[in-house]
């Protein structure tokens, strides 16, 4: 039980025009060294090439526009990940919500399991998961979730080094672990596939998590199908027919259903399970 406690831009100094690039004495020195013809050839090409204003201007917009691109490949890889996978509006959102946890639902959860302290500070609106040696979290104690379902997890990443987000919950007859942040703190997938983790199977992408910012974090779990979005764009849609299902043995502590990080700070603020709803048709 847990128990309450500018951009800069590149400018070239022009003051004596092309004597501050020391042009000036090229022709000379091309007439000297190489003959006539060369500087021949040198001038036509200076008397059409643009102005060196112009020249400047180009490069610095050439500048511009590279400062502005995203400074990672991670970033892109999540650009082109975020295409190619669902819109939460193509979810099936036929859902019966429940809460499983919040600041005033806590008495169904296992604090300490990784061997750290059962007493976690709880503040207005979420419970703190302090950074582990390494790992951190709580444990759900009652029935886990089966079948279809769909598990929605609000947290803040505080500070620290590693995945401030690791959701491990049950999938067919296995688990798999939704990790968010992880191996420097932008890696993201599900471990572990056929054996293989987050950092080497198909789900693997990139998110950046900025510090103190909330996240939104939907799971769709089907018999052979994961789902995953943060803040509504898709990170993770794999197809798991004939998939071997597992976890990394550090998070053994979290089955069935538990929320760990890994030397990071987190503020856990709320976990809730969709079921199908018995109204709508099958």
């Amino acid at each position: 039980m847990v128990r309450a406690g500018g951009r800069s831009r590149l400018r070239i100094p022009l003051e004596n025009g092309l004597d501050s690039l020391g042009l000036r004495a090229l022709p000379v020195i091309l007439a000297v060294a190489f003959g006539v013809p060369l500087l021949v050839l040198f001038s036509a090409c200076a008397a059409s090439a643009p102005p060196v204003d112009e020249w400047l201007e180009r490069a610095d917009r050439a500048l511009l526009s590279r400062a502005e691109r995203p400074l990672s490949v991670e970033s892109e890889v999540l650009s082109a990940a975020v295409t190619h996978t669902p819109a939460i509006e193509e979810l099936p959102l036929s859902r019966r919500w429940s809460t499983l946890f919040d600041v005033d639902e806590m008495d169904r959860w296992q604090a300490g399991v990784y061997g750290d302290s059962d007493e976690l500070d709880v503040l207005e609106d979420g419970v703190v998961l302090p950074i582990g040696v390494p790992l951190t979290g709580i444990t759900y104690l009652d029935e886990p979730p089966s079948g279809s379902y769909s598990l929605e997890v609000q947290a803040t990443r505080q500070y620290g080094s590693d995945f401030f987000l690791g959701v491990t919950f049950p999938v067919r007859d296995g688990h798999l672990t939704l990790v968010l942040g992880g191996w420097g703190g932008t890696l993201c997938g599900l471990s572990c596939i056929d054996g293989e983790d987050a950092s080497t199977n198909a789900t693997r992408t990139y998110v950046e998590f900025p510090n103190g910012k909330r996240q939104t974090v939907l799971i769709e779990v089907e018999d052979h199908r994961v789902r995953a979005l943060v803040n509504g764009e898709g990170i993770v849609d794999v197809d798991l027919t004939g998939k071997r299902l597992g976890v990394r043995p550090e998070v053994t502590p979290s089955l069935p259903l538990g929320i760990a990080s890994f030397a990071t700070c987190t503020v856990l603020h709320s976990v809730r399970l969709g079921v199908r709803s018995e109204t709508v048709a099958e």
